[in-house]
């Protein structure tokens, strides 16, 4: 742009094409003018600076966090939107934490989902294939099915819980995990909760895929055998209890 030579401000051309001299001395004062009364002056050439960054250098994340302040926001905060966060710290397989995470953001593929992906299904291949009621969504294959809310409703009485009906899948993690905080060790609140989705969710594929049959009892045990798998006493190779010790108070060898 400029700089000092010999004691005198000298600008430079800017790129400007020759002859509009008048023009750009014109458009430079009032630039000066603009300028803070206080800005220091130094000689030598200018130097270019990110005032984002104390170190004065460009990066990706302050101008990234700038531009979000300028940005609307697209709705209120969701109450449950800090749940995203505890579905990681869950000491459960990766995948299975994944796949949970997945179902906060409604993008298991469900026939549904697959609808919306573009995929064309007909109105009949909508319709859920476990009880060719209801369209097959999150809510429904997870929370509402009928063989689903008995799941629930077994696994709650197997900790002693209240089960309430949860209205999303975000809010009946957070029941689930409010229960079984400070009852359980730290990161192992989330687990059931993650072993009965999971179970669901694989039961589902194993009708459709391999024409199984569904029976509640079956899918209890499963998700109980999973906790067990999860849990500390499970991944040890001396146990302070075998599995059927396990299912008589799974609170106090979770604790």
């Amino acid at each position: 742009m400029g700089g000092w030579v010999q004691g005198d401000w000298k600008w430079g051309d800017l790129g400007v094409r020759y002859g509009a001299e008048l023009e750009l001395t014109v458009l430079l004062n009032r630039f000066v003018q603009g300028l803070p009364a206080d800005l220091p002056l130094t000689e030598g050439p200018d130097a270019t600076k990110w005032r984002l960054e104390d170190s004065g250098s460009y990066s990706v994340a302050s101008c990234f966090n700038e531009i979000r302040k300028l940005s609307f926001p697209f709705g209120p905060v969701n109450r449950f939107d800090f749940i995203y966060s505890l579905i990681w710290k869950v000491d459960v397989p990766l995948k299975v934490k994944a796949f949970g995470w997945r179902c906060f953001k409604y993008k298991i593929p469900t026939r549904n989902a697959l609808l919306i992906r573009g995929i064309p299904l007909s109105s009949s291949n909508l319709v859920c294939v476990l009880c060719d009621e209801s369209n097959e969504s999150v809510p429904h294959l997870l929370l509402d099915w009928r063989i689903a809310e008995a799941v629930w409703f077994n696994m709650s009485l197997w900790i002693g819980m209240n089960l309430v009906k949860a209205n999303d899948i975000m809010e009946s993690f957070w029941n689930w995990n409010y229960f079984c905080f400070k009852k359980v060790r730290k990161d192992k609140e989330g687990c059931i909760w993650l072993a009965i989705v999971w179970t669901l969710w694989l039961n589902r594929n194993d009708i459709i895929f391999n024409n199984s049959i569904c029976n509640v009892n079956d899918l209890v045990w499963s998700c109980k055998m999973l906790v067990w798998r999860w849990s500390f006493v499970g991944k040890t190779s001396n146990s302070p209890c075998n599995f059927y010790e396990f299912c008589k108070s799974p609170l106090y060898y979770l604790s």
